[in-house]
């Protein structure tokens, strides 16, 4: 995902809204059985790097 992208995207999330995301993908990660852990890993880590900046720049709820 390019840099621009992220920037744009980033204002759709607050820190919290970011966090709890980040909570439910982890969540739904330990629910998955070990071989489709191997199918989804790239997609995961994708999210996860995503939901980290968005909770990096992200505003704060007010």
């Amino acid at each position: 995902m390019a840099l621009k992208e992220m920037m744009m995207a980033q204002g759709e999330f607050t820190k919290e809204e970011s966090k709890e995301t980040m909570n439910a993908v982890e969540e739904m990660w330990k629910a998955l059985s070990k071989p489709k852990r191997e199918e989804f890993f790239g997609h995961l880590n994708d999210i996860m790097l995503f939901l980290s900046a968005a909770e990096k720049n992200a505003p704060a709820e007010k």
